[in-house]
């Protein structure tokens, strides 16, 4: 009868446990790029030969419209600036100002400045590049968790458009809390204090 009393208990126990186990929160967060606070602005600096004052480099926002699920060490390159040229023949330096903001729980915005070259034959970029001045950023969230976003440059200008990206890492994804356990049902405790008692009633006749 021990052995009936003790596997009662385990049986009870079990159930128990089960029904307040919960599963493990992974250590995620989602972005979403924003055009609503993302921004571009291109300045000439310098035209060539054939290149007035209206033509050179034309920039717009080429943000994906994807949620990306950032953890600990992992990464995603966004598509953020694109850039044209649609001038018969063009040469010309230039300057963008830019801001790339996020969407979320933790909405946020981070700001760049690059610079760069370009020549244009027919409407397609043969020759250019483009260097960000600004270091990448991390940014610590509201509850802890820090982000870093890295503006990449462009080695080489080539074809009808060119797009900048950006690199989001997750530098410590803070793990939520575990949820509050989930209370044991009326059902559940009857049947838990059924096999104590049917332990408990076993004993008593074995004495």
């Amino acid at each position: 009868m021990v052995f009936v009393y003790k596997q009662s208990a385990l049986l009870a126990g079990a159930f128990v446990a089960l029904l307040g186990a919960q599963p493990a929160m992974a250590a995620t967060i989602d972005f979403t790029p924003d055009p609503a606070t993302s921004s571009v602005t291109v300045t000439q600096t310098a035209t060539g030969f054939l290149c007035g004052t209206t033509c050179g480099v034309k920039a717009s926002l080429a943000l994906p419209s994807t949620t990306y699920t950032i953890g600990n060490g992992t990464s995603a390159t966004i598509n953020f600036v694109a850039l044209l040229n649609p001038s018969f023949y063009a040469t010309s330096t230039f300057t963008l100002a830019a801001t790339l903001g996020f969407a979320g729980v933790d909405p946020f915005t981070v700001s760049a400045n690059a610079s760069g070259t370009e020549t244009t034959l027919f409407g397609a970029f043969t020759a250019g590049s483009l260097t960000w001045s600004t270091a990448p950023q991390v940014i610590t969230l509201a509850d802890g968790s820090t982000v870093r976003v890295a503006f990449n440059p462009v080695a080489a200008f080539s074809g009808n458009t060119v797009t900048a990206t950006a690199t989001l890492t997750g530098v410590n994804i803070v793990t939520p809390p575990p949820p509050a356990p989930v209370p044991l049902p009326a059902s559940g405790l009857l049947y838990v204090a059924g096999l104590c008692g049917f332990a408990a009633m076993k004993r008593r006749k074995r004495a």
